[in-house]
């Protein structure tokens, strides 16, 4: 859809009805790409960050080419990153990775009791989709180790959809 989006914008612009500078056509074909970036950016709600500050659990659903399989780990342990990529210290999870390494899309949930939903109802929960893969060095791993010296691995989910479900 936004490479169509692109293609159109380019297709206008490069008419020979329309005599306009390149930079200023730059210009617009940033501007597009900055509010398609931007919009995609803010993807997480306030309700999501104040789930995670309560305690509760997240499970993680991957499948490889078998069954599905779900690991669970703690809200106060998933980290969010400026750009809204999810980071996750792992210690096992080696049937997620596995899955991971034969397909990255991931599922995620989470919630909490103490989070109004909808309507003022009591609690909230959310569903996160997106695509994963593991770190085993860099400055994000390094961070992490800090946080969580447990940790063998650091997963990191890339959103693409994050639903409110309550």
């Amino acid at each position: 859809m936004y490479l169509e989006l692109i293609y159109y914008t380019l297709t206008f612009f490069k008419s020979p009805h329309i005599i306009i500078a390149d930079i200023t056509y730059l210009r617009y074909l940033f501007l597009i790409c900055d509010v398609l970036y931007s919009w995609r950016k803010f993807m997480l709600t306030e309700n999501f960050y104040n789930v995670l500050k309560k305690e509760g659990v997240v499970s993680i659903i991957s499948w490889g080419l078998d069954e599905p399989h779900v690991v669970n780990t703690w809200n106060s342990y998933v980290v969010v990153t400026s750009d809204e990529r999810l980071l996750i210290p792992a210690y096992a999870m080696r049937q997620t990775e596995k899955n991971i390494n034969q397909n990255n899309k991931v599922k995620l949930t989470l919630g909490s009791r103490e989070v109004l939903g909808y309507n003022d109802y009591q609690g909230t929960g959310f569903l996160v989709e997106g695509v994963a893969k593991y770190l085993e060095s860099g400055l994000e791993f390094d961070m992490m180790k800090e946080k969580f010296s447990f940790l063998t691995r650091v997963l990191e989910i890339t959103p693409s959809s994050a639903k409110q479900m309550l």
